[in-house]
């Protein structure tokens, strides 16, 4: 089995939202970058551009690789990509419904993750919105949220 390799992982400084979510500052205005409301569906696309699609996102998403002797069902498997060489751990990441719509974790990931381009701190927080483009490890998925008809 391929073990995880470390790649560099930048350092920025947290701001955060009245209730504790660790917000994501867009690095060219300085402002604080916020969700968009929990969506119906939530489509995920993958990096050979292949789509997953999740109607049920209770309680939560997990992303990572799946492993013959994992206990932790994973819900975005990153495997057929990654194989251990692209940075994206077994248990990479946790995407969940919260107040304020769809927010993402990274689970102490060994190479971390990004959202468009912005580092994230492991066990924080961040809002995820459509059109977002999330980085695990080395490989880019795409998001995008589906309303019915609200």
């Amino acid at each position: 089995m391929a073990e995880t390799r470390k790649f560099h992982k930048s350092d920025e400084q947290p701001m955060y939202d009245e209730d504790g979510t660790q917000q994501l500052v867009d690095p060219g205005s300085g402002l604080a970058i916020y969700s968009s409301p929990v969506p119906d569906r939530l489509r995920v696309i993958l990096p050979d551009q292949s789509e997953q699609v999740y109607d049920n996102l209770s309680p939560y998403l997990i992303v990572g690789r799946k492993t013959v002797t994992g206990s932790q069902a994973i819900d975005i498997d990153m495997t057929p990509f990654d194989q251990g060489i692209y940075g994206v751990s077994r248990i990479h990441a946790r995407i969940l419904p919260d107040s304020n719509g769809l927010v993402i974790q990274d689970l102490k990931s060994t190479n971390g993750t990004e959202i468009n381009g912005c580092a994230m701190k492991p066990s924080q927080t961040y809002p995820l919105k459509s059109g977002d483009t999330v980085k695990f490890g080395n490989l880019k998925v795409k998001f995008v949220f589906e309303f019915n008809n609200r």
